[in-house]
């Protein structure tokens, strides 16, 4: 293989890398938008704060908005890991792997704060064991 073969792979595979993720985050928010932020009020006390049925409806939503996004990310994290495991271009393969990496990452570090330390457990747990199986996979595949 040429060295601009090799180049063109590369570039090929950081471009895949990079545009599965920004492709993923609107494809999470086509599927359940974001709420939008309530209007700020002038409170007077914390209880007044604390009773704004505006600011807990938007919770909710924020929410359920970020549990969707976290499915999403996650569920096309696992797709291109697996795809990147079976291509057999090693350049382009190796972006759907970055990429579903992007992805894992993205989905968990947007939404932090609004999950649960059981869910964020599952999670990692999950993509660690799918991780583990597909590095194993790749190192036994043949090399060309």
């Amino acid at each position: 293989m040429k060295f601009l073969d090799i180049i063109r792979e590369l570039a090929l595979g950081f471009g895949i890398a990079l545009l599965i993720p920004i492709v993923t985050h609107y494809i999470a928010l086509v599927i359940h938008p974001r709420p939008a932020y309530p209007v700020a009020h002038d409170y007077k006390t914390k209880e007044e704060q604390a009773n704004d049925l505006e600011m807990k409806l938007f919770k909710e939503q924020r929410v359920k908005s970020d549990t969707i996004y976290l499915y999403v990310t996650f569920s096309i994290c696992i797709i291109t890991l697996i795809l990147g495991t079976f291509i057999s271009s090693a350049a382009i393969g190796m972006g759907f792997i970055l990429a579903g990496l992007i992805c894992l990452v993205q989905g968990f570090c947007m939404y932090l704060g609004s999950l649960s330390d059981g869910f964020k457990l599952c999670y990692f747990m999950l993509a660690l064991l799918l991780l583990l199986f597909l590095s194993y996979r790749v190192s036994k595949k043949p090399s060309a």
